[in-house]
């Protein structure tokens, strides 16, 4: 059996907690490391404590212990710096890498917290508090009022318990965040906690068809207008006592965000065809992908509607800055395959080190198409190779691509080893967008495989 299949099977079958200074101590703010790959889908990670100047290595007499066969006795030596860890390679045998750039032998580089450091087939974090990964990933699940299981590491949970901690409080919510992010699970836990046996409603007000806004948040009477055929209830009283999320809130039009603050500053709704107001007791919690402050300049949302929402701000972290749960994630959903699918180090690499546009959504996509493509060649192991271009439907563009230098691209083809879809895949983009920025930049692509 290869050792990549053997490191693989650790993931599925359990991998052995490493020996060594392991976590212990309870004091809060202690850097180190965790293991994000291999590692078991529910358990939780190998962490290490780097407190001083010492050596790892998969020898017995290394103080920060690796049992990768990959590994050298010793392999390297860490450092703690102000903004991370020093590390130095020792001679080993099969590299250790930054953030997929190579480290050379004898030479001495910074660790940044935040990055990832491969020592052979194995992947660590570097974290500023490593007691924070002491525990398994946390999960909601629909038994806690959330419409399908999800799962957090350190970085989300903390938003989480923000989110459980104001559950009771009456005022609006305001949670941002990029698309696929994440910000309705907020709007479920706030309702779990705070309003367990109310109801909850979404509304996506940028989805409301022209001129019916009022009668989808307020309700109207029946035979207000040609169609009220019955009354209806509206977003607002039909959540009542309750949870209503409010979804692309940016999206809203003017003269509309005037009625939507009027039913925040003192509960009165208008339905349509009615006569008087009607009073409502709704906690709203609202999300956008979009700079309010910014559209508030520009004139295009209210200051006082902005205000109003934003009295708790919940701020969503997108995937590519929770690097611990992306190869969490990525292993449940090749767990929730029927191939009995693992994936190799160089594809955990990549999927740690991807910016990630589109967040879970599109991290999802990948795995599935990643799954298809290996059933086609009759593999069960996930390589780079299978992994689709990460750039999801429709953001091949000028406007949406990220900002390219000829550094950062000849960075990431040096990481890839020459491969250029891997290259693109670490950057965000299709292999044809690379060759595309290649051009942008005068750039030969085969001189930056040479290089590689």
């Amino acid at each position: 059996m290869s050792d990549l299949t053997q490191t693989n099977q650790a993931v599925t079958q359990g991998a052995t907690p490493p020996r060594g200074n392991r976590l212990s101590s309870k004091k809060q703010g202690e850097p180190g490391l965790v293991q994000i790959f291999p590692r078991e889908a529910d358990a939780a990670p190998a962490t290490w404590k780097i407190t001083h100047r010492d050596v790892a290595g998969r020898s017995s007499e290394c103080p920060w212990r690796l049992e990768d066969t990959k590994v050298s006795r010793k392999h390297l030596v860490l450092e703690p710096a102000p903004e991370g860890f020093l590390v130095s390679d020792l001679g080993s045998r099969n590299g250790t890498y930054i953030d997929g750039v190579p480290l050379g032998s004898g030479s001495q580089a910074l660790v940044h917290f935040g990055s990832v450091l491969r020592v052979a087939n194995t992947l660590l974090l570097a974290v500023p508090t490593v007691q924070s990964y002491a525990t398994p990933p946390r999960a909601f699940s629909a038994a806690s009022g959330v419409s399908k299981a999800v799962v957090a590491g350190p970085t989300l949970s903390a938003v989480w318990d923000e989110a459980a901690r104001i559950a009771g409080e009456p005022h609006p919510v305001l949670v941002v965040g990029e698309n696929g992010s994440g910000k309705e699970v907020l709007a479920q836990i706030i309702h779990a906690v705070g309003h367990p046996d109310k109801p909850l409603v979404a509304r996506n007000v940028g989805a409301i068809p022209e001129g019916l806004f009022e009668s989808e948040l307020f309700g109207h009477a029946r035979g207000s207008f040609t169609t009220a055929v019955q009354s209806r209830l509206g977003a607002f009283r039909s959540a009542n006592h309750g949870v209503l999320f409010l979804d692309e809130i940016a999206d809203l039009r003017l003269d509309h965000q005037v009625k939507l603050l009027r039913a925040l500053d003192d509960g009165l709704i208008m339905p349509v065809g009615e006569d008087r107001p009607i009073k409502v007791n709704t906690r709203v919690v609202a999300a956008t992908n979009k700079d309010l402050r910014q559209l508030v300049i520009e004139g295009r949302f209210r200051e006082d509607l902005f205000f109003r929402l934003a009295t708790v701000t919940l701020r969503v972290p997108p995937l590519r800055e929770r690097k611990d749960e992306i190869i969490l994630l990525a292993l449940r959903m090749l767990g929730a395959q029927s191939g009995g699918f693992r994936m190799s180090t160089d594809t955990a690499e990549v999927l740690a080190l991807a910016p990630w546009p589109g967040n879970v959504r599109n991290l999802l996509r990948v795995m599935l198409e990643a799954c298809r493509q290996a059933t086609k060649e009759n593999r069960s192991i996930i390589e780079p190779s299978d992994l689709p271009d990460l750039e999801p439907l429709g953001s091949d563009d000028s406007e949406n691509r990220p900002v390219l230098t000829t550094e950062k691209l000849r960075t990431a083809v040096l990481r890839s080893h020459g491969v250029i879809k891997r290259a693109a895949l670490s950057l965000g983009i299709s292999r044809s967008s690379f060759y595309e920025e290649c051009k942008r930049l005068g750039i030969d692509p085969r001189e930056l495989r040479k290089r590689s």
